[in-house]
């Protein structure tokens, strides 16, 4: 069996794979077959964010094996959010852009510093 597997490719890593943070910080690893530590973590143009210690990741390997990056967190959106509104969640504060053109701000503090007047 395990030759079978050998000659099939079976221990080949998937070049996309689910894995668990283990550190979240300046050093980044995720536990997959193994811990990978040092890994890239990348998002969509725009948004900065940093995936928290048990957070359930997609990670991506070159095809030479090389370099793993971590693209994303597994969500569960509300079930109110519906198919083409966007929610920008952290702990403490959300943001979201419903479809009919509202916006739904959650927090504690809302402020604008910006100098000058913006008209809409």
């Amino acid at each position: 069996m395990w030759i079978t597997r050998q000659a099939a490719g079976g221990n080949t890593p998937s070049a996309a794979e689910t894995g668990t943070v283990t550190l979240s910080g300046e050093t980044l690893a995720v536990y997959l077959q193994g811990e990978k530590r040092g890994l890239s973590l990348f998002s969509p143009g725009g948004i900065v964010w940093r995936p928290e210690v048990g957070d359930t990741v997609l990670t991506l390997t070159t095809d030479s094996g090389g370099t793993v990056c971590v693209t994303g967190r597994l969500c569960q959106p509300p079930e109110d959010l519906e198919p083409g509104e966007l929610l920008l969640k952290s702990r403490g504060a959300s943001l979201c852009l419903r479809n009919d053109g509202t916006i739904e701000v959650s927090g504690t503090v809302v402020y604008s510093d910006v100098k000058e007047e913006v008209s809409l």
